[in-house]
């Protein structure tokens, strides 16, 4: 609890940003069994728009970050680690991983991402739709005491047609031997 070393990653959204453009929000989704890469993909285009001549885009994450909770959202890892076998295995050509990669870079390209992806205030004055972080990113204390808009979280979304799986990661340190 309250240890950044271990987080379940979540997509932040504003609530107030996807009422006001009439736009089925990722709760809602999520509520229908409806939230996965696809319908996230959409809600990053929906929300991507101009307001008053102020941009608003769809998706604002650290690509690393972004990239890492769609892939455990999928119950993926670019390597793979066998403890018992004594292997590393890449998996950067398995399929899931390239979608995931193929998806972020879509939303990247079309313009629906926030340009700079570690600016939290894009977020939280308004001008980003969602956010992919971890969980303690949203605690008391951190940029979000300062918002006037609605928000809330989700899980991130898995691929269409699978599981849902929550991601949750854990940095762990250690001092290698041999």
């Amino acid at each position: 609890k309250g240890n950044w070393h271990s987080d379940r990653w979540v997509i932040i959204f504003n609530r107030t940003l996807f009422k006001n453009r009439g736009i089925t929000d990722p709760y809602t989704l999520w509520k229908q069994n409806k939230w996965n890469w696809t319908t996230f993909e959409q809600a990053a285009k929906d929300m991507t728009y101009k307001n008053n001549g102020i941009q608003v885009y769809g998706f604002g994450p650290g690509m690393e970050s972004a990239l890492y909770g769609l892939l455990a959202s999928a119950g993926k890892n670019i390597v793979t680690i066998n403890n018992d076998k004594g292997t590393i295995a890449n998996n950067s050509a398995d399929n899931t991983v390239i979608s995931a990669a193929t998806l972020l870079t879509r939303i990247r390209s079309a313009g629906q991402c926030v340009p700079n992806g570690s600016d939290w205030s894009m977020f939280t004055k308004g001008q980003c739709a969602m956010w992919l972080t971890s969980h303690t990113q949203v605690k008391k204390g951190r940029e979000f005491d300062s918002m006037t808009d609605d928000w809330t979280t989700v899980p991130v979304p898995s691929p269409e047609g699978k599981e849902m799986i929550v991601p949750y990661g854990t940095t762990g340190f250690g001092i290698p031997k041999g």
